[in-house]
């Protein structure tokens, strides 16, 4: 089997894609909530099926389709959309 480590890429500060797509990313996939998250932290519960950011406080799951929604006082999550609504980051 090759060495895959000399293929992975890592980077130590962000990332600007300059307005390109992003194509076939894969979340995180664990049974259990990473250590020490990061404020907008994402990661795929691979027990409950769901995809959870971090709020600050809590891990929350990102529904979609299921008529349900968890609404958050923090702020720095929120972010004005192209059309001028209000985005969940």
């Amino acid at each position: 089997m090759p060495n895959l480590s000399s293929y992975l890429m890592k980077s130590l500060s962000n990332i600007d894609l300059g307005e390109n797509t992003l194509w076939n990313p894969v979340i995180h996939p664990s049974a259990t909530a990473p250590v020490g998250p990061s404020l907008g932290q994402l990661y795929f519960n691979t027990v409950e099926e769901a995809l959870k950011i971090w709020v600050g406080s809590s891990w929350v799951s990102l529904a979609a389709g299921s008529g349900s929604s968890t609404t958050t006082s923090d702020t720095s999550l929120l972010t004005e959309g192209p059309s001028g609504d209000t985005l969940l980051i």
